[in-house]
């Protein structure tokens, strides 16, 4: 979810971001020598402010969470607001990215199972175009393996290479081709994805619109 914020940020020259950090001035968070900030979420039906530190949380290889970007602080402090706003631990968090954006933006979480969908073709048109013009922020998730029903249980399943959670940077047409850039927040990507840009980052890539409905489950908008 904070990767698609932040696309969209750069995209439509938002500071949706900086704006939630405090202090801050003009919408730019500011460094406090003091390690103390307050992240403004809402939750519950309200806006509130959470008190947290500048210590990071880190994995079970005990590895910080960081950007890319080593002067980039402001994605980790919303990756910790959201681990303490569920009990201060990565195992308790039960969400998905649409959730986490409302907390952070306040847009109406929507979930849409590809399952559900009949005509997928407008699906993908309404999806471009809305996403084209900043209605939208996207993200696609797979299926569970909690997910065992008539729905799923005959879906291609991916590997352990493969990211379970992508983030949507960009939505194109490329002659017969419906693709999207995606972003894996995970250390690798997927194994069918057709093009990246950049072969020095193996997060980012182009994926085929029917790879993503072959293989994945749902959107989170």
């Amino acid at each position: 979810a904070i990767i698609s914020i932040c696309n969209y940020d750069l995209q439509f020259e938002k500071s949706t971001i900086g704006s939630l950090i405090f202090p801050n001035k003009d919408d730019t968070p500011i460094f406090n020598t003091a390690g103390a900030y307050g992240i403004k979420i809402r939750f519950n039906g309200a806006q509130r402010l959470i008190k947290i530190d500048d210590y990071l949380p880190i994995d079970d290889k005990l590895a910080p969470i960081l950007t890319s970007c080593q002067n980039q602080f402001a994605p980790q402090l919303l990756e910790k607001t959201i681990i303490k706003l569920y009990g201060n631990c990565y195992e308790s968090i039960d969400t998905n990215p649409s959730i986490e954006m409302h907390h952070f933006i306040g847009w109406i979480p929507e979930t849409v199972k590809f399952t559900d969908v009949n005509n997928k073709d407008n699906l993908w048109s309404r999806m471009k175009q809305n996403f084209r013009e900043g209605n939208i922020i996207l993200s696609i998730n797979a299926a569970s393996d909690e997910e065992d029903n008539d729905s799923y249980r005959d879906k291609p399943r991916l590997t352990a290479d493969d990211s379970p959670l992508l983030a949507v940077l960009d939505i194109r047409e490329f002659k017969d081709h419906k693709l999207i850039k995606c972003t894996n927040p995970s250390n690798g990507f997927t194994s069918f994805t057709i093009y990246k840009p950049n072969e020095t980052n193996s997060l980012t890539g182009w994926l085929n619109w029917e790879d993503i409905l072959e293989y994945y489950s749902q959107i989170n908008l």
